[in-house]
């Protein structure tokens, strides 16, 4: 019969069964693929492997182990060159001291994986990434909070859900008309698939070298939307900033603020003090809005202003 390995989530038991009773059974292909499944069919946003350490599934932001067995070094190493063999990069195991790339599991899903090395062992990373994409109903959006398929200028997103609420408004201009939104991201948690509009997503680490790459790379793409999960670097927000005033597309910024005021503050931070202020008169030009999705709910820069 097989070691039932278990860990307990809220009153609630997470089952799976990979390994035989007795001695140590090293880590298959067929084991991982089975743990994946099982991550996924839980809901799991991240899986952590690393040597002496029971794999971990991250629920509902809380990092919890599953099993009683612990993995070994031999294990971790074993992970490592089955993810290579499925994933999208091109790599033998002695050169990949840390690599990120992606890999499709059939009849499972996607994954993002961060492959590095730690005390001569290795250790890993799987983000899922989804396909089911959050409505704006279902986040208690107005449909109005999407920009206009023709929209120029620049759009900011922040919260603490903006990951959800970037996928519906990116979601919402997917299904509204045609056009090119180019998407750069650090690590790409929702698969959009074309629907009226073409949808490009770039990864940094895998497609693209950085950001800032990765923005120019888009701005020669014929975008209609450009958006990146990130906070900007100067070089990136002055360019952004001359894309926006030659109306040239949305560019879409989403980073960590809290609300939809912090966007701005943040974004201006970015620039050197001396020229805040004339950054400022530039940016209030070209601001299509600021939006933001947290534990409160939605808010728009355009109507808090208004009140």
């Amino acid at each position: 019969m097989p070691e039932r390995l278990v860990a307990v989530e809220k009153s609630a038991v997470l089952e799976l069964s990979v390994t035989g009773e007795g001695e140590h059974v090293p880590m298959t292909r067929e084991m991982l693929l089975q743990l994946l499944g099982r991550a996924w069919s839980l809901g799991a946003t991240c899986v952590h492997l690393k040597a002496s350490r029971r794999p971990l599934f991250r629920l509902e932001n809380e990092l919890l182990p599953v099993g009683t067995s612990r993995l070994r070094p031999e294990d971790t190493r074993l992970v490592a060159e089955h993810l290579l063999s499925l994933g999208t990069v091109e790599l033998s195991l002695a050169r990949a001291l840390h690599t990120e790339f992606t890999m499709g599991v059939p009849g499972v899903g996607r994954f993002r994986v961060q492959l590095f090395r730690q005390r001569s062992s290795y250790g890993v990373i799987l983000h899922c990434v989804d396909t089911q994409i959050p409505t704006l109903s279902e986040l208690k959006i107005p449909p109005r909070a999407v920009p206009e398929v023709d929209a120029r200028g620049l759009l900011l997103i922040g919260g603490a859900r903006r990951d959800e609420l970037l996928a519906a408004v990116v979601d919402a201009r997917n299904s509204a008309g045609y056009g090119h939104i180019v998407m750069v991201e650090r690590s790409t948690r929702y698969l959009h698939a074309d629907k009226r509009a073409s949808i490009s997503q770039q990864e940094v680490g895998a497609e693209v070298e950085s950001f800032s790459e990765g923005f120019e790379m888009a701005a020669r793409l014929d975008p209609d939307w450009i958006v990146l999960n990130e906070l900007p670097t100067l070089e990136t927000a002055e360019r952004a900033l001359e894309l926006a005033e030659a109306r040239r597309c949305l560019v879409v910024f989403s980073f960590g603020a809290p609300d939809v005021e912090a966007c701005v503050r943040q974004l201006l931070a970015v620039f050197p003090a001396a020229s805040r202020q004339t950054v400022q008169v530039r940016l209030m030009a070209v601001l299509h809005d600021a939006l933001a999705l947290g534990p409160d709910g939605f808010s728009r820069l355009s109507e808090t202003s208004a009140r």
